[in-house]
């Protein structure tokens, strides 16, 4: 009778180990997804900053041209 019992709870306790374990490594390869979409999402954010700097230094120029075109001439 003991011996039945031990065989049921070493059983019962090599489960929980494995579905413990099961359970670490489905959440380590969650996590491993998250970090390459943050990442993707970064490779994004710098592509679109990249595209936005050639319409920056096309307003910048635009403003300058205004600023110079109404800026009195000095009389030198």
């Amino acid at each position: 009778m003991n011996s039945i019992i031990l065989i049921i709870v070493l059983a019962l306790i090599l489960v929980y180990i494995v579905s413990s374990g099961i359970k670490i490594y489905n959440r380590l390869v969650i996590l491993n997804q998250n970090v390459d979409k943050n990442f993707a999402n970064i490779d994004v954010l710098l592509k679109q900053r990249a595209d936005e700097i050639p319409e920056l230094v096309k307003i910048v120029k635009s403003t300058w041209n205004t600023r110079k075109a109404c800026s009195p001439r000095s009389p030198n």
